[in-house]
């Protein structure tokens, strides 16, 4: 059960890092069989760094390993009871899961794009919420996606104010276009410095209609969780280390709960 601290935490900010979430043994075990599932079905072998693929998205086709059931521990008791708290006890429903996977881009600068920021559902009530699972130990710059922390609340803002239909690329480009400080982030007047982006939007970040903004790098142990209201906006980077990174990511939905019927 989250406390309060916590609850306050999500609710401001829209992240929430629960360390430790998934056994760091079992991550273990989801993530050799990625790379079993990478030797035989794409001829990626973990000790032959020369068969690692580069390239600047992350690799797909992992549906077959998803459907096998080798996540399924990424909705043990732990994650299940934080999605509980936020979403209503069973009142929610989460997809099996998609596999992340980026490998080492030594030649690709570390940048915070412009390009790649979205939300996943947007709403006025956060009714659902995205689960990230660390794998293996990410390091800072080693592909982790980044997050917009407070960005939700300019969401549900949006929504509220314009009594609009929550179009994500409608969101993006109003937001964009209304707030300086966001059209540089998203791409409308991108500053040409990457350090300057780095200061001002990880580092010192903004407050924008009294909503706390700033840029959050997701890195951490194999086996720490993040837990992201799905009305962030957020984005996937290069990948500048020296292994994978492999992450579990998956959706939680809320439901409404069935009604009772007299009879």
């Amino acid at each position: 059960m989250l406390s309060q601290d916590q609850l306050d935490e999500f609710d401001h900010s829209g992240l929430l890092r629960l360390p430790g979430a998934v056994a760091a043994s079992e991550a273990g075990t989801m993530r050799d069989g990625i790379w079993t599932y990478l030797k035989d079905h794409q001829g990626i072998e973990r000790e032959r760094k020369g068969t690692w693929p580069v390239t600047t998205t992350p690799l797909s086709g992992f549906q077959p390993l998803v459907r096998s059931g080798v996540f399924d521990g990424i909705g043990n008791a732990v994650v299940s009871d934080v999605i509980d708290d936020l979403l209503g006890r069973r009142l929610w429903r989460r997809e099996r899961g998609r596999v992340l996977v980026t490998f080492p881009q030594p030649d690709i600068p570390w940048i915070i794009p412009t390009a790649g920021w979205h939300i996943d559902v947007g709403s006025s009530h956060p009714r659902a919420v995205q689960l990230f699972v660390l794998l293996d130990d990410l390091d800072h710059q080693g592909g982790g996606t980044l997050v917009l922390t407070g960005s939700h609340h300019l969401v549900n803002q949006y929504v509220a104010s314009t009594g609009l239909a929550p179009h994500p690329r409608a969101i993006k480009s109003t937001l964009a276009s209304t707030y300086p400080w966001l059209a540089g982030l998203l791409g409308k007047h991108p500053e040409s410095d990457e350090s300057d982006r780095v200061r001002r939007y990880m580092k010192e970040g903004e407050v924008i209609d009294g909503v706390d903004l700033r840029v959050v790098e997701l890195h951490g142990s194999a086996g720490d969780a993040f837990i992201m209201n799905s009305d962030c906006f957020h984005t996937g980077v290069p990948n500048n280390r020296e292994i994978p990174r492999m992450m579990v990511t998956t959706m939680a939905t809320r439901i409404e709960p069935p009604k009772n019927i007299l009879a």
